[in-house]
């Protein structure tokens, strides 16, 4: 009884004492109570990473969103401190991603869907870049049907532009391999520099370049969203697997400083303007027009348009880089997609 009596006691010290150490630690009102809730509050929704890089294929006007993410502090708002890093194309800004130079890319769809295809373990987890934005034009030729036997320029090969200028071509009745030469000569700003000295006949020209070619008198030849698709989707972000399922947290607070400067654009559209301005170096009166031509392509949910996805699998197919439309859960995470309702506030 003696032994049994002494054990009672031990227990006894033992409950109190961990009851004690409970209590002072908190871990009783965890997630239970008023001061529980508010710890955990306090760190729910940390980004994993809070040092990342964002690559982007070029400089364009349809980058906005992540320009005044960075310049307006809605970046370090949500916890981040962002490097962006621009390329010369596709190209490098996969290259980079697959070398982990960069952690998440804003790019085209043709370009992720290639990495795929040369095993990359990439997929997307955003859209809402729904904008056709690209023009050809010539200083010199009037239509498609003078186009034999022309130079085209693209940014890089492979590309988006590369990839539509050479739908754009069959669809003239033409062979893009045969009938025309197509050279690479960087983004738009490179392209209109370039037909300005005779290098090239024909280009497509991205906001806000192409107002610029409008107004030197160059010939319209052919317009994506009149003449191809009223939508495309023009970027999508994504990344490495292993990154997003590691960063979910990392990648939430990235796409709600994202969608903070779309915010900005509707609400500031002169001080987006002229950011816009700033950053591609070009007089504020273009960079008005391009916000007000891409502003309704913008989709804060991240939503890729039915109409535009549609499209682009009748270009990969036709430009031989798929045998069919894939299905989503091939290139696409619906994760953030799916639950944007819950976490983007």
């Amino acid at each position: 009884m003696k032994c049994l009596n002494g054990f009672n006691k031990t227990i006894t010290v033992s409950i109190s004492l961990f009851l004690i150490m409970f209590a002072l630690t908190g871990c009783g009102n965890a997630g239970a109570g008023p001061s529980g809730g508010d710890t955990a509050k306090s760190t729910a929704g940390k980004p994993e990473k809070a040092d990342i890089k964002i690559g982007l294929p070029l400089r364009g006007a349809t980058f906005l969103p992540i320009y005044l993410a960075d310049q307006k502090g809605f970046f370090k708002e949500e916890g981040l401190n962002v490097s962006i890093a621009e390329f010369k194309g596709d190209a490098g800004v996969i290259q980079a991603l697959a070398g982990n130079s960069v952690d998440i890319n804003v790019a085209s769809l043709t370009g992720i869907v290639n990495s795929i295809k040369s095993n990359q373990q990439f997929a997307a987890f955003w859209g809402g870049f729904n904008q056709a934005p690209f023009d050809w034009y010539s200083p010199n030729m009037k239509s498609m049907k003078d186009i034999k036997g022309k130079r085209f320029g693209v940014s890089t090969y492979g590309s988006l532009t590369d990839a539509l200028t050479r739908y754009a071509v069959r669809q003239a009745g033409l062979d893009p391999e045969k009938d025309v030469q197509i050279l690479q000569v960087g983004g738009s700003a490179n392209a209109l520099a370039a037909m300005q000295s005779g290098q090239i006949d024909a280009s497509t020209l991205d906001n806000p370049y192409k107002f610029m070619a409008a107004d030197k008198g160059w010939n319209l030849l052919l317009s994506e969203r009149k003449d191809l698709t009223p939508t495309w989707p023009q970027h999508v972000v994504y990344a490495n697997k292993d990154f997003i399922k590691k960063n979910p947290e990392t990648i939430k607070a990235f796409l709600r400083a994202m969608v903070k400067g779309v915010d900005d654009m509707e609400k500031n559209p002169q001080e987006a303007a002229k950011v816009l301005a700033d950053t591609l170096q070009f007089d504020e009166k273009y960079a008005s027009k391009a916000l007000e031509d891409m502003m309704p392509g913008f989709d804060k949910k991240g939503k890729i348009d039915p109409k535009g996805i549609e499209f682009f699998w009748k270009i990969t197919v036709a430009m031989g880089d798929a045998d069919k439309a894939w299905p989503d859960d091939q290139w696409l995470d619906n994760t953030f997609l799916n639950s944007a309702d819950q976490w983007l506030k």
